[in-house]
């Protein structure tokens, strides 16, 4: 049962990543490390800004959707310790 289970998740992971490609659903997040200590990075979810249906599910109270268009920086240094 294990092995069938394991063959369905390597069958369907493709074709689920391929639906969250078609529907628009595109994260985005680049780095940069200026020696050890210092490092910048910028991240972007939901970059399309599409609104996609997350969950449907009647036991928790209702509809929930993807958060508009995120946009997040951070500026890492790390102090010698």
């Amino acid at each position: 049962m294990r092995f069938v289970y394991l063959l369905a998740v390597y069958l369907a992971a493709p074709v689920i990543s391929a639906v969250f490609l078609w529907r628009g659903l595109r994260d985005r997040g680049y780095w940069r490390n200026f020696g050890e200590r210092f490092a910048v990075s910028v991240n972007a979810l939901n970059v399309a800004n599409r609104r996609i249906l997350l969950d449907n599910s009647l036991t928790f109270g209702g509809t929930h959707y993807m958060n508009p268009r995120e946009i997040f920086a951070q500026v890492r240094y790390r102090f010698h310790y």
